[in-house]
């Protein structure tokens, strides 16, 4: 990420050279025989011997280790790398990330160098998703270290390093905080998952549905509340006797398609799910579906939204790229509704939207607003799902919850092969010809692993990590997001990760290349009185994510954190992007046919932030007007903004791109 006001700690200045000298010349690890006793236990560095053992300071100091387990298990104790001089009696420790003491306890039995251990009288039962502090105090310093070790969050097994995950507190021993270069200060655990508790409950079957039903063929869904697999019992009588052909692809979203059915008859059917441990559940109601006597119709043309209903920037004339537009909608998988508001409840779009496919709504001929008990969330292993509310539905977060959650690294929400951030297809998400509102994500307790220490309450609206997200004809209106942090964002959206074709080629950011971009094409974000607003980007936050903006209006909209990432002092950070906030290595962002004008920054950018710190990523905007966008009072003794173009604050390839456009 961008770093300003960047100055040694105290404690680190008297031999910041001799370790600059020794890090430029060492590049990773060595590896040396296992110097811990044989344990059933995971550890973050397992054999790993640092480059420096001993870095030349005597000072006493608590040296840690930020960790965020991906499942639940304990940690039973702490290990630490000892160099020569890094004597006197040891104490590790684990800790809440609020910095209270777990468990305590002694090393005994050292050897003078190599990596020691110490347990605790019990182990500490530590929570997936949540952040710990394992750490030692050092009384004669003189511990391992290297710099830059974590610049960005590093993941080994069940367990996460955050960046910056070394820490450290000079003094007696007490709660590490400091970090200083993404050190690495060669701190670990002992830990073991929980083990997993014996399956024995049956799927759970919902929302059964026939569909698509022609003279010889029909299409029947449903949902599990647990990955199993997909299959068909059906017959021209309530004995069934014919069943399609197993599906073991482990999903909670369901579909087969029956053919070579009979025209005009009556077809009874049940459909079948079995978990992975072999648990089987069948659909208790008989249901039926009569195949047609003719031949179906085209049909309909996808409906245009109605006139009221003008998303964008109305004077966008930028041809829209193949595949960029909105979706058809004629043939729904779902309705949400029977023609009455009433109709359209919370509970309908939940159920809708967990079957996937394409999702509209018949909720009456004038406008309406569906208030969402839940955060509607993706299940990963959902293909497609287009969201389609025909210029009539808003979908309200009622300024207490996220409206759309999309996370392939979130395991609650099916497991995926590879590379999680990047690597799956899946979900395809459209969001098209609807408004989302008053979403809020300040109060969103999950972290992302693929998100660790950038902050878990980006995205208002919606969140996107993994697979690929299109927003078209879609206006988002009073949406929020934590009003502090140095490099959180999005009161509307908020991305981190999209599919690559090549998942496994990073860039210096640890980011893969060649990502699929986030597409927003004809939308709105804010307007008077109801802009978006969050810590940084009030209405876009990206993270090493390339984001492609087209004919688009973004109004409105307020960065209101303070100041700057990282937080200069005494201030928790943010502020940057009044409109858009982007940060990341090799990523582009590209602007077209729209109009930014009016948001407001309390740091960089008061209408674009947009930093590559690899310098290979670049910003292109075309036939674009940006102009209006000021600078709101941080609250502190002098002004904290800064910008290097008219509202924009850019670090990247070369220079910005403008064409076409005005800018001021």
């Amino acid at each position: 990420m961008s770093r300003f006001n960047a100055a040694p700690p105290r404690p680190l200045r008297r031999a910041l050279a001799v370790l600059l000298a020794l890090v430029l010349s060492v590049t990773g690890v060595t590896l040396a025989a296992p110097a811990v006793a044989a344990t059933t236990e995971a550890t973050f560095f397992g054999t790993e011997k640092p480059a420096i053992t001993a870095f030349d300071d005597s000072g006493a100091v608590e040296l840690g280790l930020t960790i965020v387990p991906a499942v639940s298990g304990t940690v039973s104790g702490i290990r630490f790398y000892k160099g020569v001089g890094n004597t006197g009696t040891h104490t590790g420790s684990l800790w809440s990330a609020s910095g209270q003491r777990l468990a305590t306890t002694t090393f005994t039995d050292e050897t003078a160098s190599g990596w020691q251990v110490a347990r605790f009288s019990t182990p500490v039962a530590v929570t997936k998703g949540t952040r710990y502090v394992a750490s030692y105090h050092a009384p004669r310093g003189h511990y391992a270290a290297a710099t830059s070790a974590f610049t960005s969050a590093v993941t080994r097994g069940d367990l996460t390093a955050p960046a910056n995950a070394g820490v450290y507190a000079y003094g007696a021993s007490r709660f590490p905080s400091s970090s200083y270069r993404a050190s690495n200060y060669y701190v670990d655990v002992l830990f073991s998952p929980a083990a997993a508790p014996s399956d024995t409950v049956a799927p759970v079957i919902s929302a059964v549905s026939a569909s698509g039903v022609t003279q010889t063929s029909a299409t029947i869904a449903w949902t599990t509340n647990e990955a199993a697999s997909t299959q068909i019992n059906f017959g021209t009588t309530s004995a069934y006797g014919k069943t399609t052909t197993l599906d073991s692809t482990m999903a909670t979203a369901h579909r087969q398609t029956i053919s070579g059915l009979a025209a005009g008859v009556t077809y009874h059917y049940q459909v079948r799910s079995v978990d992975a441990a072999g648990n089987v559940t069948v659909s208790r109601v008989d249901r039926t579906f009569t195949t047609s006597t003719t031949t179906t119709p085209a049909p309909p043309a996808t409906p245009s939204p109605p006139a009221g209903f003008q998303p964008g920037n109305a004077s966008g004339a930028v041809p829209v790229p193949a595949g960029m537009g909105a979706e058809d909608a004629s043939r729904p998988t779902a309705v949400v509704g029977t023609g009455t508001a009433a109709s359209c409840t919370s509970a309908a779009v939940v159920a809708a939207v967990a079957t996937g496919g394409v999702v509209t709504f018949n909720c009456g001929s004038s406008p309406v607003t569906i208030p969402l008990s839940q955060t509607l969330k993706i299940r990963n292993s959902t293909e497609n799902l287009v969201i389609d509310g025909g210029g009539l539905v808003t979908l309200s977060g009622g300024g207490v919850r996220r409206i759309l959650y999309i996370d392939t690294c979130d395991s609650s929400l099916g497991s995926v092969p590879g590379n999680c951030l990047y690597a799956p297809a899946y979900p395809r998400v459209t969001v098209q010809n609807i408004t989302l509102a008053d979403g809020n994500a300040t109060n969103e307790s999950y972290v992302s692993p693929g998100d660790v220490n950038q902050g878990s309450n980006g995205g208002g609206a919606i969140f996107a990590l993994g697979g690929r997200l299109k927003v078209v004809n879609t206006i988002f209106t009073g949406n929020t997001c934590a009003p502090n942090g140095p490099d959180l964002g999005g009161g509307a959206v908020r991305v981190l990760a999209q599919h690559s074709a090549t998942p496994n080629s990073l860039d210096p950011s640890q980011a893969a290349m060649n990502q699929d971009p986030v597409v927003i094409v004809n939308s709105t974000f804010g307007g008077a009185g109801k802009g978006n607003s969050c810590s940084n980007g009030g209405a876009i936050s990206g993270l090493r994510t390339p984001i492609t903006i087209v004919n688009s209006l973004l109004t409105d909209n307020s960065a209101v954190g303070c100041c700057a990432n990282p937080a200069k002092p005494g201030t928790p950070g943010g502020g940057s992007g009044g409109a858009i906030y982007t940060d990341g290595g090799t990523y582009d962002v590209r602007i077209s046919g729209s109009r930014i004008e009016r948001n407001s920054a309390k740091a960089g950018g008061s209408a674009i932030f947009y930093v590559s710190n690899s310098r290979t990523g670049r910003l292109y905007i075309d036939q674009t007007t940006s102009s209006g966008n000021t600078y709101a009072a941080s609250g502190q003794p002098t002004p904290q903004s800064f910008e290097n173009y008219p509202g924009i604050f850019y670090l990247g390839s070369g220079n910005p791109s403008f064409t076409n456009s005005t800018i001021k």
